[in-house]
């Protein structure tokens, strides 16, 4: 019958499994599992996802006020008296509509 691990003696290395390349250092406190290497990966994720969460919101912090700034300007230039910046305000706010 197998013992509990959760005894303070110390873990023999060599009944441990042999390790994978690039299972990771080994830990003194508890031995390699396949579950644990599984939640492992969990972790991993977790955190490429959080490094893409913040790419995105520095794309955003760019690009929301340039696109800002460029619509304003359309939109005021197709208002304005002066004919060839009024022509060049329509013609942009054409392609930006897509007409």
């Amino acid at each position: 019958m197998n013992e509990p691990m959760n005894d303070s003696r110390p873990v023999d290395p060599s009944a441990l499994p042999p390790r994978e390349f690039g299972a990771g250092p080994p830990s003194a406190f508890a031995p390699p599992t396949p579950w644990r290497r599984r939640w492992q990966i969990v972790g991993w994720v977790l955190a490429a996802l959080l490094a893409l969460l913040m790419t995105l919101v520095a794309w955003l912090a760019v690009t929301a006020p340039l696109a800002l700034l460029f619509g304003f300007g359309g939109a005021m230039a197709s208002r304005s008296r002066i004919a060839p910046l009024r022509w060049f305000g329509k013609i942009y706010t054409a392609m930006v509509r897509g007409v």
